[in-house]
């Protein structure tokens, strides 16, 4: 027969292993609750806005082009990269992304590569000024994309000037409810401003003679020259992403140009800006 001291040694031990079975279910059951009520607290926070998420990146040029919406934005990050400063924040209860570019076709497009991989925007506006061929142009009047068109590129055929090679591709359709938001603010211009539709030419120089001026207007039925609208245009076709330039009148892309440009170029880049505000306003219930 077993010794009573043997069975008391007995029971203890099975106390021992059913207080310990008992205590670990309770601290797995706790755990279960406590990383299922996590879950839900990340799942809450990982749910999408109901409102407008679409972020839309903003490049100008120049600081005339892009400054005032520095002061006029809610910035949340600054961030620097291959020599740019990109402002992101919000403008208009819209989520924008803000930079200036520097001048010219190389810069344009390197700004909207970054502004497409680092920031995910969804949209590309280029602001700023440029010269007007046309003659029923005004200083300050506002051009709005309705294609762009690189037109210093020639691959030494004249016949298929602006063509890209191995592209197949000449203009860079700007997207239509981007040009639709713009032209709804033309009513919102001065009265002796108007505002306009159509191509707007890029190439890496400054247009400021007559003869040149008349023939990219000609060749490309142009109705503004500058330096990076083209450049832009590619990248988002490149993306897939709509696009559009507003360009505001500074000059007449010909002679005597350069006079008018430092006059005008202020005041030119803040029309520019009003319209961009004004679509940035309508963007999300346009969408």
């Amino acid at each position: 027969m077993m010794s009573h001291r043997y069975i008391r040694g007995f029971f203890a031990v099975l106390l021992i292993l059913v207080f310990a079975v008992v205590t670990i279910g309770c601290s797995s059951s706790e755990e279960q609750d406590t990383a299922a009520k996590g879950t839900k607290e990340n799942t809450a926070q990982a749910e999408p806005d109901n409102g407008n998420s679409d972020v839309i990146g903003i490049i100008g040029a120049m600081e005339e082009e892009v400054k005032n919406l520095h002061k006029e934005m809610k910035v949340d990050q600054t961030k620097e990269q291959n020599g740019l400063t990109f402002f992101k924040g919000e403008l208009e209860d819209q989520k924008i992304v803000v930079v200036r570019s520097g001048v010219g076709k190389v810069n344009a497009a390197m700004t909207a590569q970054i502004l497409v991989d680092e920031f995910g925007v969804d949209a590309l506006i280029n602001t700023g000024v440029a010269g007007g061929p046309k003659s029923k142009l005004n200083i300050g009047d506002i051009v709005i994309s309705t294609r762009t068109v690189q037109h210093d590129m020639n691959a030494a055929d004249k016949d298929k000037a602006g063509k890209i090679p191995h592209m197949d591709k000449t203009f860079f359709k700007a997207d239509p409810e981007l040009v639709k938001l713009a032209e709804s603010a033309a009513d919102e211009l001065p009265e002796k401003m108007s505002a306009y539709t159509g191509t707007i030419a890029t190439g890496d120089q400054m247009v400021t003679d007559d003869k040149k001026s008349h023939r990219i207007a000609i060749r490309f039925d142009a109705w503004a020259i500058e330096m990076e609208g083209a450049a832009i245009g590619q990248v988002a076709y490149l993306n897939d992403i709509p696009y559009v330039v507003i360009r505001s009148i500074s000059d007449t892309a010909g002679d005597g140009g350069e006079e008018l440009y430092s006059n005008f170029k202020d005041k030119a880049a803040q029309n520019a800006i009003d319209m961009v505000k004004h679509i940035l306003n309508n963007y999300s219930s346009d969408k």
